[in-house]
């Protein structure tokens, strides 16, 4: 009797409004650095001490960066929830 009351409440919990929420966090310790000739930069704009033929470093990436998503989910009708059930006319 006890784990048929238990099927019971399953179905019935299944047939309730699901909510379902995920987060993530990231923290890259190292960011990837590229290396660019400093001839793509203007000279004017260029650091100290860098002249044509150098390699300029820069990074194009984050440190953090993190998402997030939810859902929600709700049977409206299915026949198996509500089970085998002839109807008589």
């Amino acid at each position: 009797m006890a784990s048929a009351k238990k099927k019971i409440w399953e179905t019935i919990a299944s047939g309730l409004p699901q909510v379902d929420f995920s987060a993530q966090y990231n923290h890259s310790i190292d960011v990837p650095v590229s290396l660019l000739p400093a001839e793509i930069i203007p000279e004017d704009m260029r650091p100290p001490g860098i002249d044509a033929g150098d390699k300029v470093p820069v990074s194009f990436g984050t440190a953090y960066d993190g998402s997030y998503s939810s859902s929600v989910s709700e049977i409206i009708f299915a026949g198996s929830y509500f089970g085998n059930r002839s109807l008589d006319f």
